[in-house]
């Protein structure tokens, strides 16, 4: 049987392969009936990370996202005194809207945060996750590199050319394994 109490001590453990057994069925219904369910226990417990556990996101989480078959999102609580990020694996019907509606339900904040948020004011941003093989159609050229390391030089003398188009501007990526979606 497949319970709390069983599952969840490693990336690899039957937790992952069972979601990935159950995430197929929870993507037909929709992400209220999901957290209104006995299953939703499975993002709460078992599929929320402390953002910067490398292991579990270049392991399990991207994974998750290469099946396609669920969705992950870097979740932020900020208090007066206090922020952390987690993140957070949902069937795919789930939004970052409903992650952020339902916060309670997906991420357990007395448990992660030590009870610092209950009775705190707390701002909450939820930015979904993907995976870098979904990015390869979205890139045809990438010029990357190290602050002072002569990028913004390099994009400059491209982009005079003619027949080249670069975006302008620079984006920032997090030093994380899973990117961000804008």
């Amino acid at each position: 049987v497949f319970t709390r109490e069983g599952c969840c001590s490693d990336p690899y453990d039957f937790c992952f392969v069972i979601f990935l057994q159950e995430v197929e069925k929870w993507n037909t219904k929709t992400c209220a009936e999901y957290v209104d369910s006995d299953a939703n226990w499975m993002s709460r417990n078992c599929l929320t990370w402390v953002l910067g556990d490398k292991e579990f996101e270049a392991s399990a989480a991207t994974d998750i996202l290469d099946t396609g078959l669920a969705r992950c999102f870097r979740v932020e609580v900020t208090t007066p005194k206090r922020s952390w990020s987690w993140g957070v694996c949902t069937p795919k019907t789930c939004s970052g809207h409903d992650v952020e509606k339902d916060l309670r339900t997906f991420v357990d904040l007395n448990r992660l945060t030590l009870n610092a948020v209950r009775g705190s004011t707390m701002t909450v941003r939820v930015k979904e996750l993907v995976s870098w093989s979904a990015l390869g159609g979205v890139f045809d050229f990438v010029v990357a590199g190290f602050v002072n390391s002569g990028t913004s030089t390099l994009v400059s003398t491209l982009s005079a050319h003619p027949k080249v188009f670069l975006e302008s501007g620079e984006l920032s990526v997090p030093q994380d394994p899973l990117p961000v979606m804008e």
